[in-house]
């Protein structure tokens, strides 16, 4: 037999980064997927021994495909727990009728916990429902957002009479949407702050009972998840009452920055509302000065969907693809009182 599949080892890293840089077409670099190998494994607090990082598929020994996962630390009924994010799952055409063994040694190892898959795509939805997987209810089927920069958003739809108006179609948009956004005033200060700030550890040790199935956020977590990105705080005499995260992603196709609110944490006893105005203008503020040209606000759940509604933020159809599988004996039904962060399975991790 020339094929194999074993586990991942950190002596993979190289090898398995030049290929998955081959795979992609360089759109990473073989140094940016080790940097994400260890931010993935070697950095994780969540990361334990036993913890498998992955298979290769190997042909005549050289890898010809791979799939790989992270753990990741959520609260359920109060518990700290650790949950299975799968990511990368790739074989070469001339290799893929050895795709799904690969697949299913992954599949393995992930039954006896919580799993997430988030990146899947639109032909591989239909294998991971057979396989137990549900698309997760509780973001719905809308996305809010926010147009700095409608040129940059038109220029790949545009041609050359589009071209001549684009400045008058971004202007009547830009007011359009200013006469339709209603912000509450609020007395927050909100600002950047860094991810190993104490006071995350304050606020999240006084609001983690809010849910009894959620992602972790206490300090160790942010100072994990929040590398590369920024974390907004919302404060009221100089106590933290609440934080956003913000992914910076940006086009390479259309050469346009955007935002993303990926995640929301703040303590109940503030009005929603209050807390997401108060965002919402600290983010616009911060879009227009590093000229980003769309700040997108996914909905976390339904009572934030329907804020963004009432203040007057616009929304577009959106397939969101989170997909989880719970363990045997067990349903997310169960765990009504939930709230997910959209920084789950391999999406921006």
């Amino acid at each position: 037999m020339n094929w194999n599949i074993r586990e991942i080892t950190p002596d993979d890293y190289e090898t398995l980064a030049q290929f998955n840089s081959n795979f992609d077409s360089g759109k990473r670099s073989k140094e940016d997927w080790i940097a994400r190998f260890k931010h993935w494994w070697d950095n994780n607090p969540a990361f334990c021994d036993g913890w498998i990082r992955g298979y290769i598929l190997l042909y005549n020994n050289l890898v010809v495909g791979a799939v790989a996962s992270f753990p990741t630390y959520m609260l359920m009924d109060g518990k700290v727990i650790r949950v299975f994010n799968g990511t990368s799952w790739r074989v070469l055409n001339e290799y893929r009728k050895w795709s799904m063994d690969l697949w299913l040694r992954n599949r393995d190892f992930s039954d006896s916990y919580i799993s997430f898959n988030t990146t899947p795509a639109d032909n591989i939805i239909p294998l991971i429902k057979q396989f137990g997987y549900i698309a997760i209810p509780d973001f719905g089927n809308y996305i809010s957002f926010y147009i700095l920069d409608l040129r940059k958003l038109l220029i790949p739809y545009s041609f050359i009479l589009v071209k001549v108006f684009l400045p008058l179609i971004n202007k009547m948009c830009l007011i359009i949407q200013r006469l339709h956004i209603h912000l509450p005033k609020t007395k927050f200060i909100t600002q950047i702050i860094n991810n190993d700030d104490p006071r995350i550890d304050l606020l999240w040790n006084k609001t983690k009972d809010i849910y009894n199935f959620t992602n972790v956020r206490n300090l160790e977590y942010m100072k994990w998840i929040g590398k590369n990105r920024k974390i907004i705080s919302i404060e009221q005499d100089n106590e933290l009452i609440g934080f956003s995260i913000l992914t910076e992603i940006k086009s390479e196709k259309y050469k346009y920055q955007e935002l993303s609110m990926d995640d929301l944490w703040f303590n109940p006893n503030f009005r929603v509302e209050d807390v997401l105005s108060s965002i919402i203008k600290f983010t616009i503020q911060y879009a227009k000065e590093n000229k980003i040209s769309l700040i997108k606000f996914p909905h976390l759940n339904g009572e934030i969907a329907n804020s963004y509604k009432k203040i007057g933020l616009f929304q577009k159809k959106h397939s969101y693809n989170y997909f989880i599988k719970m363990p045997k004996h067990s349903s997310l039904d169960s765990l009504s009182k939930r709230f997910f962060s959209m920084l789950q399975g391999d999406y921006g991790v």
